[in-house]
């Protein structure tokens, strides 16, 4: 299907509201009834922290060579994890036996 172009979907009435639209559209539903004024200063806040977030995250790959987030390890194996947990439901089942006899 060939697209019109903007002039020609212009002039016979059935513009579309395009992709270039829709960042106003939703500026004015999140603005809802704060004035325009006010909510300029919300959106460059907004646009400076996403700045200062894409800075930071490219320093830190350049600095240390890697992604931001680094891979978990647990602090014990988990067979021990898993034997504590075991322990304490053993633990749990006797003291609720205890109360409820």
């Amino acid at each position: 299907m060939a697209r019109k172009n903007s002039k020609q979907a212009a002039t016979n009435g059935d513009a579309n509201i395009g992709y270039e639209a829709q960042p106003q559209q939703m500026a004015e539903a999140l603005r809802g009834s704060m004035d325009a004024a006010e909510c300029k200063h919300v959106c460059l806040g907004l646009l400076f922290l996403k700045y200062i977030s894409d800075a930071f995250e490219e320093k830190h790959a350049a600095r240390h060579g890697s992604a931001l987030f680094c891979r978990y390890e647990l602090p014990q194996p988990l067979e021990v994890i898993e034997a504590d947990i075991k322990v304490l439901e053993d633990d749990i089942k006797r003291m609720l036996g205890e109360v409820t006899s």
